[in-house]
């Protein structure tokens, strides 16, 4: 992966070898799936942020459960995002709506 010049500071660009990356093109342009940025925050979020973005996704796309499922059979299964993300699953049933009752749940 390398990290590209932008001309906004705020919006950071990365390049991949796609391969077996899923993408799907938003206005002409390949952005890496659903499923797949919400596995790269695993990374970067600590867990009740990214319940929240977990949360926000199933919100935005009604087949986010299915893309993520598949997504996670292609990755391996001890990898700590996919653990982190299976965990979140088996949790919950339905996405919560706002971020407030990701901090009440968790307490």
């Amino acid at each position: 992966m390398r990290l590209i010049q932008w001309s906004d500071p705020s919006v950071r660009v990365h390049r991949v070898e796609q391969g077996a990356i899923p993408t799907e093109t938003v206005r002409g342009l390949a952005v890496t799936s659903l499923a797949r940025t919400v596995h790269d925050l695993t990374s970067l979020l600590k867990p009740e942020p990214l319940e929240q973005a977990f949360d926000s996704a199933r919100r935005m796309r009604s087949l986010f459960p299915k893309q993520l499922d598949e997504y996670l059979e292609t990755i391996d299964q001890e990898d700590l995002g996919s653990l982190a993300l299976r965990k979140i699953v088996a949790e919950r049933s339905s996405p919560l709506d706002s971020a407030p009752e990701v901090t009440l749940l968790r307490e």
